[in-house]
C-alpha cells in the first residue's frame, strides 16, 4: 500500500515520485509525478524526476522533453548546478 499524501500537495506527491524513482518503481513514479506538475506546472525538480523515470520507461523524447524544461526552470531560479545536471542527462539520453 502506498502512502497516504495530500490530495492538493504537489510536493508531496514530487517527493513520493522521487522514493518510488529510486526503488524502481517507474510507473508509480510516473504517476505521481504526472499528478504533481498536473498540481503545479513549473516545479522544476518534477520535470526532472519525470525526465529520468520516463527515460527507464523507454520514452527518449518524453524524457528530453522533461529535462530540458527542468533544466530552463533550474536556470530560472538560479539553480545551475541542477540546470548542468539535466543538460548532461539530456546529452547522455541523445548519446545512447
Amino acid at each position: 500500500m502506498r502512502p497516504y499524501i495530500e490530495p492538493n500537495n504537489a510536493y508531496a506527491y514530487v517527493g513520493r515520485g522521487a522514493a518510488s524513482l529510486f526503488l524502481e518503481q517507474y510507473q508509480a513514479a510516473k504517476t505521481d509525478l504526472d499528478k504533481a506538475l498536473e498540481i503545479t506546472p513549473n516545479i522544476a525538480c518534477a520535470h526532472f524526476f519525470r525526465g529520468l523515470t520516463n527515460y527507464f520507461l523507454k520514452d527518449k523524447q518524453g524524457a528530453i522533453a522533461d529535462l530540458q524544461k527542468a533544466s530552463a526552470l533550474f536556470k530560472l531560479e538560479g539553480e545551475l548546478e541542477f540546470a548542468q545536471k539535466a543538460d548532461n542527462a539530456i546529452q547522455k539520453i541523445q548519446d545512447s
